[in-house]
């Protein structure tokens, strides 16, 4: 990790890549946040964007506060740090973190605040499965923790949620009869 081959092998593979059109590339870059930048090269030549995660906290932050100064400031420094042509992955939440929804008190003001940061802010938005329909977190750890965050995806409101007929070895997150993509789709 963060080795000067870690940067060739991503300028290799960007040419590669670049040779077929409307093709983009994320990385996962866990690295302090001044060590992150590079990975956009000289924004032509490696990663397209990276997961930010460092502003992850700004944005569960400016949701419980209502106030988005910390946000602006943490992507405003950011940005001035990108090369030309480094693009922001918009991302709040992924398969490693507890639920947005748990973790903003599952208000529905303060998950709409936070999908219109996500969804109105520069950038290309990466959305968690099932924050789009305010999924909280599971109750079942299988493996450690952040089982939480990785229960399947509540298709509709039967037992396996529209996500297998049969039980899911990570059981569903509470709410999943009222809080499920059929039933959004249809209100």
């Amino acid at each position: 990790m963060n080795q000067p081959v870690t940067h060739a092998f991503l300028k290799e593979l960007r040419k590669t890549l670049d040779l077929y059109p409307g093709k983009a590339m994320v990385g996962e870059v866990l690295l302090k946040p001044d060590e992150t930048i590079p990975y956009l090269g000289d924004g032509s030549d490696e990663l397209h964007m990276y997961f930010n995660f460092h502003l992850v906290p700004l944005f569960l932050q400016a949701a419980l506060a209502g106030n988005v100064a910390g946000l602006l400031g943490g992507i405003q420094d950011t940005f001035a740090k990108f090369p030309p042509g480094g693009h922001h992955a918009v991302v709040i939440g992924n398969h490693d973190l507890p639920r947005n929804f748990s973790l903003i008190g599952e208000s529905r003001e303060r998950a709409k605040l936070l999908a219109s940061l996500q969804l109105l802010l520069p950038g290309t938005p990466f959305i968690y499965y099932g924050d789009e329909i305010g999924m909280s977190n599971g109750e079942t750890t299988m493996v450690d923790w952040r089982d939480i965050a990785r229960t399947p995806m509540a298709w509709d409101a039967s037992t396996g949620g529209g996500f297998t007929p049969g039980a899911p070895w990570i059981g569903p997150s509470p709410g999943g009869a009222e809080k499920n993509v059929a039933t959004e789709t249809a209100d």
